[in-house]
């Protein structure tokens, strides 16, 4: 029954036999099974025997031969039966399951129209006359047998025709029934007309039906598509940053293994360095004190003064102790010796070493220092017995702080009574207010006289003994009858003490939260850098390893930063503050911040070579006003005292000191005074630390190592000035009516060397009162105030400087100074006022 070939084979049959082709497409369901078990049955197959009349071809669904007729003609459903005429038409299309007797009717009918014949349904066919010549028997016939199928009406009408009329002829009768036959014929056309019609219909029907079907079923498949493909993109998206969440991890644990032991190895190379330092200060201590024959033993008490005395180098330190003892008066019976640097009390059992082998040799400083509970005694003397000794240990021990301020008060007061000799220490400043940071000066006191060279210099500097003034005394400024300068002591109250341990511990606390506050700057950075697309950020990769090394740059400092405040509890040698080491510091205020940051450039400015065009533009005409007023041939230098306000890091006091004279620095800033103390006590080398001092400055940087750039510190070694020379520091305030209190402060005869542009202190700072006058108002003020110019010469106002300037950056300023030096009158002026 089923024709065995392909297709084409099938059409080709189909046209050479002019069969009507049938195609049968089916799947594995029950449905098309059952219409398959009706075509092969007895009533439908006997049709299909006949290959004349049919060629028929079944297509199983998803082969090869049903989706190439599937792309031909539109598969509405399966099962379908399509019946395809000569042309490749679709004479009939029968689809799903249906019975058998409709099926038979749709498959006759398709037939019919491919024959162009007419196959009438039932138990039997009428054959269409023909329309050959045949006798007018058999047209009679036929039309009569049709008419009486067709209705009786006819029929009736006929036979009263044939009955009523005899005059009718045959020929009339034939006549009316070719009319009807030929009526009927064209009655048949309409209907056949109208079948084919609702056939159109239905197929377009159809048709646009299968086409929205088709345009649904691609938008699914469409919308599907887009999903699996925002699907897939999410998801290499998602395995994307994955993956750079990865690799930023990945640089980050590196970023930190690297900093970790770039720090670990920086650590130990500043270790050994120091080690280093330690050990060549060591030998070289050994050294001299093995080839030197004395033992030069320089004794300092509290209040400033101090005896020299020499001993044999094997003498011990137990001999050393009763000479002071025996020839120094002390103001308490129980005291301890100690050496500055390195920071050292003696033990008892270290009495019987002798100096050589304590390295107090060829020259040494020892601080007597009042005892407390549990050092060594005193021992009594004489017959007297231990219980006098008790008691004068313990009337001293009561009375040694008020000897003490005694002391101090007559020290202080002999500095401004004339004298044929000069006093033996320098007058502590003042407890005032700071000078303008840009002013500079230097006083200088001719030969015989006895007075106060003051030096005022623009920068911030420190030198090397540290002192301050006792905490329970308040300084103040008066005037009075007599020359110089009348002191006055208020008691301090617990309130003042107290906030002036918060200030302290305020000042401490900015330096141990330098890391903290420096490091949240890289992150805030780097925060900034990472919220970039990834394409930006590869493109800044060396910006980000540049940050690194920015981040191990403040991890150096910050250890730096850590041995500057180590010891600050010992920053004075007549008062102590405790200070809290805390591994979490609070937070700090950004001016704090930015003092603490200025600190480390200053180290730039005044112990690094690199700083040294600096200085010289700055210390330079001071320096040399200062040897040009007392000629080392005709002034002993060590008979002229000199103070330095606003000393900042000391390096124009250590300057002025290494020439010889009796220099004491005046800082009020505590950031100063702890970095200085660093630097001229702990430091006994040449570039002993490294500093990157530049690293906070993020703008105008040419290149990216200008921001990390070294500087070895100190260039000079500070403890290379000679024992016999005074050198040492006062921690306080200067004065705010500068050319009023150097009048006062100077004896007749002293000289003030000025140096510095005019940036007032307290300037536009709310709360703090301040006036700025320009410098003319301020040379006619300093006339009027009892000063004389030396030399109008001297006097340039054209003096161009910088200050604590980074050579490397974009950005530099420039202070156009004033440098002069003006002389007080010999005979002090009765017009200054107090």
């Amino acid at each position: 029954m089923w024709f065995s070939g392909n297709i084409p084979d099938a059409i080709a049959s189909a046209k050479s036999q002019d069969a009507l082709l049938l195609v049968f497409l089916a799947d594995e369901s029950d449905s098309s099974k059952m219409v398959k078990s009706m075509l092969e049955g007895a009533e439908l197959s006997g049709q299909f025997s006949n290959p004349k009349q049919f060629v028929a071809l079944k297509l199983d669904k998803d082969t090869t031969p049903f989706r190439q007729f599937s792309e031909i003609y539109p598969v509405v459903c399966i099962p379908s039966i399509f019946l395809i005429g000569r042309n490749g038409t679709p004479l009939e299309v029968i689809g799903g399951a249906v019975d058998a007797s409709f099926m038979k009717e749709k498959i006759m009918g398709a037939l019919a129209l491919h024959k162009g014949k007419e196959v009438a349904s039932g138990e039997g066919s009428h054959p269409v006359p023909s329309q050959d010549s045949s006798g007018e028997a058999n047209s009679s016939e036929g039309a009569s047998a049709q008419i009486s199928a067709d209705g009786s009406g006819e029929m009736d009408q006929g036979a009263s025709d044939s009955t009523g009329s005899e005059c009718r002829s045959v020929e009339e009768r034939v006549e009316h029934t070719k009319k009807l036959l030929e009526l009927r014929r064209e009655q048949k056309r309409q209907e056949e007309l109208e079948k084919e019609k609702e056939k159109e219909r239905e197929r377009r029907r159809t048709g646009q039906e299968l086409q929205k079907f088709r345009e649904k079923q691609e938008e699914e498949e469409r919308m599907k598509a887009a999903a699996e493909n925002k699907k897939d993109r999410d998801e290499e998206r998602m395995a994307r940053e994955r993956i750079l969440q990865q690799i930023q991890q990945d640089r980050a644990e590196r970023s930190v293994r690297w900093s970790a032991e770039k720090s670990a190895k920086m650590e130990a190379q500043e270790s050994r360095q120091k080690e280093e330092a330690n050990r060549k200060w060591k030998e070289e201590q050994e050294r001299l004190a093995a080839s030197s024959s004395v033992a030069r033993i320089q004794f300092r008490l509290p209040d400033g003064s101090q005896r020299v005395h020499d001993f044999d180098p094997d003498a011990t330190l137990q001999e050393a102790w009763d000479w002071a003892k025996g020839n120094i008066s002390l103001p308490y019976s129980r005291f301890t010796l100690s050496t500055l640097y390195p920071r050292r009390q003696f033990e008892n059992e270290e009495f019987s070493s002798t100096l050589r082998d304590l390295l107090l040799v060829p020259t040494a400083v020892l601080l007597i220092l009042p005892a407390t509970v549990g050092t060594r005694d005193v021992r009594a003397s004489g017959d007297g017995g231990s219980s006098v000794a008790s008691l004068r240990s313990l009337f001293w021990t009561i009375c040694s702080p008020l000897v003490a301020v005694f002391n101090m008060l007559m020290v202080l007061l002999s500095s401004f009574l004339p004298s044929s000799s000069p006093p033996s220490r320098p007058l502590p400043p003042p407890n005032s207010s700071t000078p303008p940071p840009s002013a500079s000066a230097l006083p200088s006191r001719p030969s015989g006289s006895s007075g106060l060279i003051l030096t005022v210099v623009c920068s911030l500097l420190l030198p090397l003994e540290f002192s301050s003034l006792n905490p329970s005394v308040k300084w103040e400024m008066s005037s009075g009858d007599g020359d110089g300068l009348q002191i006055k002591k208020e008691e301090i109250d617990d309130k003042e003490k107290e906030e002036e341990s918060k200030h302290f511990q305020r000042i401490v606390n900015a330096f141990q939260y330098y890391r903290i506050h420096c490091l949240e700057r890289v992150n805030h950075t780097l925060s900034h850098l990472l919220s970039l697309n990834l394409r930006h950020q590869e493109m800044l990769t060396k910006y980000r390893e540049h940050l690194t090394c920015v981040r191990s740059c403040i991890e150096h400092n910050a250890k730096i930063v850590d041995l500057i405040v180590a010891d600050a509890k010992y920053l004075y040698v007549n008062a102590a503050h405790e200070t809290i080491r805390s591994c979490n510091p609070k937070q700090a205020s950004m001016a704090d911040m930015d003092k603490v940051q200025s600190t480390l450039k200053q180290f730039v400015r005044d112990w690094s070579s690199l700083g040294q065009e600096e200085r010289n533009a700055c210390y330079g005409p001071i320096l040399r006003a200062l040897v040009h007023a007392f000629p080392p041939d005709e002034v002993p230098a060590g008979s002229v005292r000199v103070l330095v306000p606003g000393a900042g890091l000391g390096r124009l006091a250590f300057e002025i000191a290494s020439l010889g004279f009796e220099c004491q620095g005046n800082e009020f800033s505590l950031f100063m005074l702890l970095a200085s103390n660093f630097v001229l006590n702990k430091c006994s080398g040449v570039d002993m630390y490294t500093l990157y001092p530049f690293v906070h400055q993020y703008i105008n940087n040419l290149n990216a190592t200008d921001q990390v750039q070294a500087i070895k510190f100190p260039d000079v070694n500070p403890s290379s000035i000679s024992l016999e020379t005074e050198f040492s520091m006062a921690a306080g305030d200067f004065l705010n009516d500068n050319g009023k209190y150097c009048n006062r402060i100077l004896s007749p005869g002293g000289i003030w060397i000025n140096l510095g542009p005019l940036l007032y202190h307290y300037a536009d700072i709310p709360g703090e009162v301040s006036i700025e006058p320009a410098y003319d108002l301020l040379h006619d003020l300093i006339l009027a105030c009892g000063f004389t110019f030396l030399v109008v010469q001297e006097e340039d106002t054209d003096v161009l400087t910088t200050y604590a300037q980074n050579p490397y950056s974009m950005l530099k300023s420039e202070y156009r100074c004033v440098f002069s030096v003006c002389l007080k009158p010999k005979e002090d002026s009765s017009s200054i006022g107090a």
